[in-house]
């Protein structure tokens, strides 16, 4: 009898594909929650920029119109698309930039008074809103905000 030779190939196994494909598929679903982590956040800092951009010019403009009319101050004589959401609501603008609505509400409070001088210093604030959803509807307490805070002198109306 003749001794035959048995030459073995090296095969993968089954344990040794199993395994290599738990590693693809973590790997693949790592990729994606990446890649989904980072749309969310890139729509977020969209919605902050545009929110921060919109309410810096409602701010400049606000503040430049003069201190007699800080209380009568009207946006949408701006025309660039503010709008009031409700007629007669003083203070309250809505406004659509990059497809997403921003809400935003105008405040003032006198922080201190110079008799001598006849000035007062006043805290002018808005406050931009958005949905966190991104859309169109109203906005709620928990949806995000930003606050913008600048100070203005008032003299004699």
């Amino acid at each position: 009898m003749i001794a035959q030779k048995h030459s073995f190939r090296r095969a993968v196994s089954l344990v040794e594909a199993l395994v290599a494909a738990a590693v693809v598929a973590v790997l693949a679903l790592g990729g994606l929650a990446y890649q989904y982590l980072g749309a969310t956040h890139f729509h977020i800092a969209r919605a902050e920029l545009a929110a921060t951009r919109a309410g810096q010019l409602l701010m400049e403009d606000w503040k430049g119109a003069g201190a007699p009319n800080l209380e009568n101050y009207d946006a949408t004589t701006l025309e660039v698309g503010f709008e009031k959401p409700v007629a007669g609501d003083n203070g309250s603008y809505v406004i659509t930039v990059d497809g997403i609505k921003l809400h935003l509400s105008l405040s003032y409070e006198d922080i201190d008074e110079d008799e001598f001088a006849h000035v007062t210093l006043r805290r002018l604030a808005v406050e931009i809103q958005w949905r966190q959803d991104f859309g169109s509807g109203d906005v709620d307490d928990d949806d995000p905000s930003i606050i913008l805070t600048t100070y203005a002198r008032k003299g004699r109306d």
